[in-house]
């Protein structure tokens, strides 16, 4: 069943609820990380290949978090909206 939220506020709690666990809070970071890194290599280079690996490590690392260490559907496949 989807879960319907009427706005933010109530969202948020559902949120921080799926990014308690640890593993997952560091794959985030992980991949946050990266994600960063990319981005300033894309600034500095002007290489726009850059923004490719920012999005696949970014949401790669997320993914991995969230599928496999936490066994759960990614909240991006599920939209609480």
């Amino acid at each position: 069943m989807k879960k319907e939220f009427a706005n933010f506020k109530e969202f948020y709690p559902f949120y921080i609820d799926e990014h308690k666990n640890k593993y997952t809070k560091l794959t985030h970071f992980i991949g946050s990380w990266f994600f960063f890194y990319f981005i300033a290599n894309l600034v500095m280079t002007g290489d726009f290949k850059f923004l490719a690996y920012a999005l696949i490590a970014g949401y790669g690392w997320a993914w991995f978090g969230h599928f496999l260490l936490k066994k759960t559907n990614l909240p991006l496949l599920n939209p609480p909206f």
